[in-house]
This record gives structure tokens, sequence and C-alpha cells, in this order.
């Protein structure tokens, strides 16, 4: 970790301490935050959220500071067989395509993982890297991944068997899971990028990082908003509405505007079951959720929100990966802006490569070639015990 990212994330521990210390004066005065306190930490609150973005951002820059360095040294010391070699990132297909030269191009897609290894980007890692950014549901669920996109029928547990102690020569009832299965298909979802024949001309440009990226974003603000609330129509059924659809939710009822600290743990505790509580565990909230739950107290003043302090660490709620999802609902009355997952139970099903084609007669007049990224996806939730969505009271 670099000394710059470890400043922004003890400045931000910092920031977090002076404005627990605002609520914990206000609790022990037994009075509601000032309009200037309320001022302040909004203000600490903002700053929290910038310096983790900087954080992040710096931290991306460093990784790809260490890859072109040693790209560029490779091939300052063996241009030759890197020529030899060809392109593998996609760059060149890319190009090709835009031209014209190629009608289409395929990108196989893979798991990311963050290391301090060199490994070349290909043009589908940076799709991949914005679902993992933008669509956090993805970037925590289980991936399925297949060539081909028949409709896969997967079982899904709804209510598990009970046991029983018998008694010599008792008999043993019998007992059945509830199974029923969910249909994972293969959904498209596409997006364009127009590209200008300049830039298409200029070798120096990099075009598989522009399109990656482009395409990258516009799809992972859809599929993000699909993995959560999706209806299952034409789109994946996203876990806020297959809660939904097996009443797996929790209304709450504790003190505070629509929910307080006690409707948060009885989400946790009395919405999942101990299985489901895990490592594997994360509570999603909306922009607006996470703002409130950092002030929520348990009943011996502990703050229920600890902020991920070191790289890389999530921040967490009551002890489990808390995640912003800006997907979900906005706290109010009666709306669903807090849920806890336990995410392995959620799959995303990957259908094929990604695939990228070319169109310059749409743009002709502007000289333009439009590239058509094409996605192949569905989603649902396995086990409608693994979820528990809360429920705001009206307020």
């Amino acid at each position: 970790m670099s000394e710059l990212i470890k400043g922004l994330l003890e400045s931000r521990a910092a920031d977090w301490e002076r404005a627990k210390s605002l609520l914990t004066t206000a609790e022990t005065e037994k009075r509601e935050l000032s309009a200037d306190e309320n001022t302040e930490f909004d203000k600490l609150m903002a700053a929290m959220s910038d310096k983790d973005a900087k954080a992040k951002s710096v931290s991306e820059a460093e990784e790809r500071a260490v890859k072109v360095d040693a790209i560029r040294s490779k091939f300052e010391v063996a241009a030759v067989v890197a020529e030899a070699k060809g392109d593998d990132d996609g760059a060149a297909a890319i190009r090709a395509v835009a031209l014209g030269e190629r009608r289409s191009a395929d990108f196989a897609i893979r798991a990311m993982s963050k290391s301090s290894n060199t490994v070349k980007t290909t043009f589908a890692d940076f799709v991949v890297q914005y679902l993992t950014d933008v669509a956090p549901v993805y970037a925590y669920a289980r991936k399925l991944r297949t060539s081909q996109g028949e409709d896969i029928v997967i079982p899904r547990i709804t209510a598990n068997p009970a046991a029983n102690w018998i008694g010599e020569a008792g008999t043993i009832t019998a007992g059945d899971p509830t199974i029923g299965s969910v249909t994972l298909g293969a959904y498209k979802l596409a997006a364009l990028t127009l590209m200008s024949s300049e830039i298409l001309n200029d070798a120096a440009f990099d075009i598989a990082a522009y399109v990656g990226e482009h395409a990258g974003r516009q799809i992972a603000l859809v599929a993000g908003s699909a993995f959560t609330v999706g209806t299952g129509t034409a789109q994946p059924t996203g876990f806020i509405t297959a809660a939904t659809a097996a009443s797996r939710t929790v209304t709450a009822a504790g003190s505070g505007a629509f929910f307080g600290a006690t409707d948060v743990l009885d989400l946790i505790y009395s919405g999942l079951a101990a299985p489901y509580r895990n490592q594997d565990t994360v509570i999603f909230g909306s922009t607006t959720a996470v703002a409130k739950v950092r002030k929520l107290q348990d009943v011996n003043g502990q703050f229920l929100f600890t902020p991920g302090i070191n790289g890389g660490q999530p921040d967490r709620l009551a002890g489990y990966t808390f995640v912003e999802n800006s997907s979900m609902a906005a706290v109010g009355s009666a709306t669903k802006s807090l849920a806890v997952l336990h995410a392995p139970s959620y799959i995303v099903r990957e259908v094929g490569n990604i695939q990228v084609a070319q169109s310059s007669d749409r743009y002709f007049e502007t000289d333009q070639v439009a590239l058509r990224t094409i996605y192949r996806v569905d989603a649902n939730l396995l086990d409608t015990n693994a979820v528990a969505v809360l429920v705001s009271k009206n307020s």
C-alpha cells in the first residue's frame, strides 16, 4: 500500500471518529444533533466517501502503472519476440472490427482478481471490471459461465426438512425438502459506442480500453439494476424481487424514522437463519440507507457501522460486509432500502463470449462508426431462505 493511499484511509478513519464523537455527545445529552452538528456530520460523511473513492482510484492507477511499466520493459528488451507473439489483448481485433476489416469479434469472460502480478488486460476484462465495481451484487454472487444459451433448470430449495429424535423401535417420519426450480436463460444486454474516423486511424489510441470502458459502464449500470430489482421478464430476476415474491421481508417496528438499530439487527438475526450468516453474507444498502445506518447505535451505545480502514477491506455493518447499492430504493415509507443476502445463493449465468460488431452505415453522415457490444446473461436466487429485505415503517 502506497503512502498516499495509507494517508487517505487514515484520514477517512479520523473523519469517522469525529463523526462518532458528534453522535456520542448527542446521545449522552439525550438530544438530537443540532443544525450545526448535522451539517458537520454530513460534511464528514461526504469527506469519507470522497477519500474512499480517491483511495480506490489511486490504487487502480498504481496497478495500471505497474502493468504498463512491465509491458514497456518487455517490449524494450524483446521487441521482436513481442511482435511475433502478436496481439492478445483484443486491441487489434477491436480496431479491425471498427475499420470494417472484420465483421465481429468475440472476447472470453474471465474472473478478475487483484494481484501485483502483471496480467495483460483484455477487452472483456474492462466489462467485467465495471460489472464488479458498479454492480455490487455481481461482485459477490456465484458465477456460472456456459458456452451455449439453452435454458438451464436448477433446483431451488424453498424449505428444509426437519429431523426428529426417535425412541427405540420408533417410526422415523420421512422428511423431504421442498424443492422448486429456477430456469436460467440468456437475456441479451447491448450497448452502442460511437467512434470518429479520426480516433480509429490513430494508431496510438488505446481502442480496446476506450470501447471496453464505455460499453462496460453502460452494461454494468443496467445489469446492476437488474441483479437487484430486475423483474425476470426479458431481464434477470433481482434478489430484491425474488425475496419479495417469497415473502422474505422484515417490517421495521423500532424507534427512529423509517427504521432503527434494532430493526437492522432483526433483519440480520431474524431474517436469516444461522447457516446463512457467515463470511459470505453481505448487507446491501441504498445511498440514503448508507448515510442513515452510519448514525445507528445499539443499546450499549456501540455503532453498528465500522468503516473499512485497511486498503481493500469493506465497510461492515454489525460485523458483516456492508456495500452501497445505488439500485436499491431510497429510505422512505414502506421502501426496501436495506437487505441482507447470503451472496453465493444468488447465481449469475453468463453465456458465451462478449461480442463486438460494427456498422459504419448508420452514422455515415457524421463520419462515425458504431460498435455494438453484446453481453448475454441471466440471474436469480437459488435459495429463498438466503435473503431478507427490510421494509421501512411508515413515518
